[in-house]
């Protein structure tokens, strides 16, 4: 009996200690994880308020110069200046977005996706349709999947810009059980794909994008049909719920 008891304890010990073992390597990683996230956010700040207002000065400045510039060459590379100045605050507002911890969301990572497009589509006078999921599952999603997805996007809907000749474009995210779905179609010239050359980076790089992230792009188009980009993302190996 004594011995059995104390075989007992001993089990009992050693299950204990076996679960503060655990306990306390969870709190580690736990640990590490917030101050991983904390870095996050605070790059994300200091990238926002250091080089986007520098960006904006840089911009001010030169558009205050090509305004009053006497001559044309000037003027033009004035205007240059300003051009690279607006390009470079939109990709790091896209970078600021990824990085901040803050938006390692499906709904955010939806949001900003419709943004980005209504605002890319209306600087090249392209009208745009959203159709979008009412609710959207409470899904975490990584900031290497949401920048990957967002710069998927961002070609496919560059490509419309540059190639379509399209006078309007819809914009479809939706989902299934484990799947988000987004579709950029375009009523523009269309192109036949098996007629495209084979180092094409744009369709490349889609693929490649949604591949690193477990996904997924097919690409439809005919000539003068228009063409229909969907990139598939398996939310279950995306992040998990919360």
């Amino acid at each position: 009996m004594i011995g059995a008891a104390a075989g007992a304890a001993a089990v009992a010990l050693l299950a204990r200690w076996w679960a503060l073992r655990r306990i306390r390597r969870r709190m580690r990683v736990l640990e590490q994880e917030r101050k991983l996230q904390s870095e996050r956010a605070r790059i994300a700040q200091d990238l926002h308020d250091d080089l986007g207002a520098t960006l904006t000065e840089i911009n001010f400045l030169g558009v205050l110069g090509a305004a009053g510039a006497s001559s044309g060459v000037t003027r033009a590379r004035l205007e240059g200046i300003v051009d690279r100045a607006q390009r470079m605050a939109k990709s790091l507002d896209e970078i600021v977005w990824t990085v901040n911890p803050t938006n390692d969301s499906l709904s955010s990572t939806v949001n900003y996706l419709c943004s980005r497009t209504q605002e890319s589509l209306a600087a090249g006078g392209i009208r745009v349709r959203m159709d979008v999921a009412r609710s959207l599952p409470a899904v975490a999603l990584d900031s290497e999947v949401r920048h990957h997805l967002l710069m998927a996007v961002n070609e496919a809907v560059n490509n419309v810009m540059k190639h379509a000749g399209a006078a309007e474009v819809r914009l479809f995210i939706g989902h299934e059980p484990g799947v988000l779905r987004v579709r950029v179609s375009d009523d523009g010239c269309g192109f036949d794909p098996a007629a495209t050359p084979s180092g094409r980076n744009g369709l490349i790089n889609l693929r490649k994008r949604m591949e690193g992230i477990g996904g997924s792009c097919a690409i439809e188009s005919s000539p003068g049909a228009g063409t229909r980009v969907t990139l598939e993302l398996p939310l279950a190996g995306a992040g998990e719920a919360v």
